[in-house]
């Protein structure tokens, strides 16, 4: 991927893909906000949860009352029939479980932009070679992917890497991008999307010319097994607390309510 530098305009670095307390993540929405604005040079972000907009909500009312130097986009990462897809630059959430085409059209109906997360990859529902292909081959109108994550920091995107870029090269011919999938703060901008300017204006446009280059590192294997500790820790804490607000329901446990015996 050559990318053309013009008007001597600096390169920004945008990772699109990070997930937050509200999904399956370690870190509240601010928390993340805060950690991108003190220990990274991002300009642009997004947080995707699974199947859920609500992080984009809360992270807009955070943007809107402290001043970030860095510009936040919407988004989530919706499940489709045919497995994971970015929503990005939406204004309401997309429903789960669509056939892949209808939750291409739908996004850009929107406005959005359509990105293919750890492609190929069996670990992690990423869009199989063959849906990709009926994609590729049938594109026109509000059907067409504008982007493909080639550089995903974790170990589910360095197993597909090779074959996801080979086939992004020859067939799907789209924009190269980079992200995180974090899932816990220390995580987030391991991997990144490099594009010249440095507003979402201009990420815009450079993955509409395809002017993007994903870059970053992978998490080690130590760091994948702190993560799922990390995350681990996280489902039984939520488990407990559903099972308490169950069992609080149960007949048995409801307080009495004052009564006179006769």
């Amino acid at each position: 991927m050559i990318l053309y530098q013009s008007n001597n305009i600096p390169y920004s670095k945008a990772d699109l893909h990070i997930h937050s307390k509200l999904g399956d993540g370690t870190a509240t929405v601010k928390e993340i906000l805060d950690y991108v604005q003190n220990y990274t040079d991002l300009k642009v972000i997004s947080i995707t949860d699974h199947d859920n907009f609500e992080s984009a909500e809360v992270a807009k009312k955070w943007m809107e009352q402290k001043k970030y130097n860095f510009e936040f986009m919407p988004g989530m990462e919706v499940t489709t029939l045919s497995g994971h897809l970015l929503a990005l630059n939406i204004k309401k959430p997309i429903r789960k479980w669509q056939s892949l085409k209808k939750t291409i059209i739908e996004v850009h109906r929107q406005r959005g932009i359509c990105i293919v997360p750890h492609p190929l990859s069996w670990l992690a529902l990423g869009i199989r070679r063959g849906c990709l292909n009926y994609v590729a081959k049938n594109q026109g109108g509000h059907l067409y992917v504008d982007g493909i994550e080639l550089f995903n920091s974790t170990l589910v995107g360095r197993m597909g890497q090779r074959n996801a870029t080979k086939y992004n090269r020859t067939i799907l011919k789209t924009a190269e991008l980079g992200n995180s999938d974090a899932h816990n703060l220390s995580s987030i901008g391991t991997a990144f999307t490099l594009f010249q300017g440095n507003t979402m204006t201009d990420l815009f446009a450079a993955i509409k010319y395809k002017q993007t280059l994903p870059l970053g590192k992978f998490m080690s294997i130590k760091e994948n097994i702190r993560l799922c500790k990390e995350r681990n820790i996280l489902y039984k804490r939520i488990y407990k607390k559903y099972l308490r607000s169950k069992i609080k329901k149960l007949p048995l446990f409801r307080k009495k309510k004052n009564f006179i015996e006769i």
